[in-house]
């Protein structure tokens, strides 16, 4: 069948079938099966070439590349799906059964039905499987719903039939390769400029943030987006069901929740790993921003514990209004207590509204919650941006912030300072955005390099990519080596200097040659003697390598001679230190000798001790023998 997609009676796309020119008789069924790691389209092709050639099966070019082109979808791409995977405007691919063609949501023109359907219900079922092993997970009987991640990052959801729909369903939320950017948000109007640099301002200073909104209504997107502002050198904690979340930070951790795995014993399940879990061992981590994918359940609690006790939190979460959120929050599952609330700085409020036939999406409101109302314990909030109405389709400023106030106050600024520094930020974002700069990690490079050095990019914001290109184009380009020789038509008439660019002889100023730089002079000699003889002018050449030699002898005898008087050099003045030692050594003498009162020692010129007579020393024994033992006597004076 032709795949077709259409939007009510008018064919937006049309794919003609593949016609076969080889019949089913030239073709082996029973190939032997390989295995066969498929890396690219072209592996797989040479892989299939391969095969074709060893069971001599002729088949005409044409036919080959359809033949490819089938068996690349059916085996390495999507299958019947292939085609619409591949369209960057589709957001949703979703099919309810196999009697029920394939429905996909365009950005342009929405919900779209297509002619893409499966034959069986069993085609189906095997379908659905293949789709959740890519994922890396099981869907059974016994596991009958899947939630799981596409390699190219898509969400996927699935049942499997006749346990919990008639029939297998699956539904998959494309994921962008690249991610939107704050730019693409201005752009596509879903912010105005000022506000874009109010979300820079309170996130490069860590106020709280939770995006409120319904199903397919941004709420993940503007996270990621708004999520570049972070500062470069913050550890970053993101908490998901499924990842979403992509982010150019280097010091950021990924988690996302898994279900527990099955005993064959008992056959029960063991330890689910919510988001409960992973916040709580997010918080021992040492976080300094924490990204909650989806609040719905005990989390919460946790989530605003890590807000009230310093961590900058980013979370999304299904509301309309201020009011559906507050119910939301306080009823069970959640049943967050009101006080907790006021740990919260902003919540964004985002909505898909339509405008004409398209639906466009558009930040409706920023709050700031203010304080909690001791008597009436009602939540007093502040709305510094609102969005105005579908005829204007513009952005409104109160020109009252809290956030703005508690960091001007924080950083001692006065009110002067805190414009300069919005219109800072606004210079940079319209810059970008005049320049199309939408690459998520060109924004972000810019958004590092302001944190850097804020001045250079404010003159001129392309410096940094600029910078960037250089640094790619260097490292493209071969390092040429130093040695690197020069034909030998660039080599006739040049002197021997001018070709090896030998150095100028060494002054007294400059220093002496090493020894390496000596053996690869004479290497290089050795090297290009023979291939100078060989060139067709002989004469010339021999004169010229005559006359280098004589001036290598020269510099040679020159460098000598300089050694020998440097060496000459060095000699006297060792000689004339050495006197100079000896002079002072002998000055130092006479002064002691001069100085020296009698009495004292010659050589150590220390005071001498008075000798007593032998008479007194005789003495003094006899009246301590006395004092000990009443004895006197010239025998106790040997002994003692």
């Amino acid at each position: 069948n032709d795949i077709k997609i259409k939007e009510s009676s008018k064919n937006l796309v049309f794919y003609p079938p593949a016609e076969c020119f080889v019949s089913s008789d030239k073709i082996d069924v029973a190939m032997e099966n390989d295995a066969v790691d498929v890396y690219s389209n072209s592996v797989f092709e040479e892989f299939i070439d391969r095969k074709l050639r060893e069971k001599g099966v002729d088949v005409p070019i044409p036919s080959k590349d359809k033949i490819f082109y089938y068996l690349i979808r059916d085996f390495v791409g999507y299958g019947r799906i292939d085609i619409l995977m591949r369209d960057e405007d589709i957001e949703d691919i979703s099919c309810d059964g196999s009697t029920v063609p394939v429905f996909v949501y365009h950005r342009r023109y929405q919900s779209i039905e297509t002619n893409v359907t499966f034959d069986t219900p069993e085609e189906l079922n095997s379908f659905v499987v293949r789709l959740a092993q890519i994922c890396g997970k099981q869907i059974s009987i016994y596991a009958p719903i899947v939630d799981g991640k596409l390699p190219d990052g898509s969400r996927l959801q699935a049942t499997l039939a006749k346990t919990v729909t008639n029939e297998s369903t699956f539904t998959i939320r494309r994921f962008r390769e690249d991610p939107l950017t704050p730019i693409d948000l201005i752009e596509n109007n879903t912010m105005s400029v000022e506000m874009a640099a109010y979300f820079w301002l309170a996130i490069e200073h860590g106020a709280s943030i939770l995006f409120c909104g319904g199903t397919a209504s941004g709420k993940t997107s503007t996270l990621n987006a708004l999520s570049l502002f972070i500062p470069f050198s913050h550890k970053i904690v993101s908490i998901e069901d499924t990842r979403e979340v992509n982010l150019p930070h280097k010091n950021w951790i990924a988690g996302t929740t898994r279900e527990g795995f099955s005993t064959a014993e008992n056959e029960k399940k063991g330890k689910d790993i919510d988001m409960f879990d992973l916040i709580r061992a997010g918080l021992r981590q040492r976080p300094r921003v924490i990204i909650v994918g989806e609040v719905r359940g005990r989390e919460a609690y946790s989530l605003f514990q890590a807000m009230a006790t310093g961590h900058t939190s980013y979370a999304t979460v299904h509301a309309s209004s201020i009011h559906a959120l507050i119910q939301r929050l306080e009823n069970p599952p959640i049943s967050l207590p009101r006080a907790l609330l006021t740990s919260l700085d902003i919540i964004v409020f985002i909505n898909a509204i339509p405008m004409g036939k398209k639906m466009v999406r558009r930040i409706t409101s920023v709050t700031e919650i203010i304080k909690m109302d001791p008597d009436t314990k009602q939540l007093i909030f502040m709305q510094p941006f609102t969005w105005v109405s579908k005829v204007d389709d513009r952005f409104e400023c109160t020109g009252t912030s809290k956030i703005l106030t508690s960091i001007r106050l924080t950083n001692e600024w006065d009110e002067n300072r805190l414009k300069k520094e919005l219109n800072n930020r606004i210079k940079v974002l319209n810059w970008m955005r005049e320049n199309k700069v939408r690459s998520y990690t060109d924004v972000a490079k810019i958004i590092s390099a302001y944190y850097k050095d804020s001045e250079s990019v404010l003159k001129d914001p392309g410096v940094v990519l600029k910078k960037e290109e250089e640094e790619k184009e260097e490292k493209k380009t071969p390092e040429v080596s130093k040695h690197q020789e020069t034909p030998l038509e660039e080599k006739k008439g040049l002197g021997f200097l001018q070709l090896f660019k030998i150095k100028k002889p060494v002054t007294l100023k400059s220093r002496l040659p090493s020894r390496k730089e000596k053996k690869t002079k004479q290497s290089l000699l050795k090297k290009d003697r023979p291939v100078l003889k060989k060139t067709k002018e002989k004469k010339p050449v021999a004169s010229n390598l005559d006359e280098e030699k004589e001036k290598l002898k020269k510099e040679r005898e020159q460098k000598r001679e300089e050694r020998k008087r440097l060496r000459e050099q060095r000699k006297l003045e060792r000689q004339r230190r050495r006197e100079q030692r000896l002079m002072e050594r002998k000055a130092k003498k006479q002064v002691l000798t001069e100085s020296k009162p009698e009495g004292l020692d010659k050589k150590t010129g220390i005071k001498k001790a008075k000798t007593l007579p032998k008479k007194d020393v005789e003495e003094d024994i006899d009246r301590i023998l006395k004092h000990v033992h009443g004895k006197t006597g010239k025998d106790e004076i040997n002994k003692v």
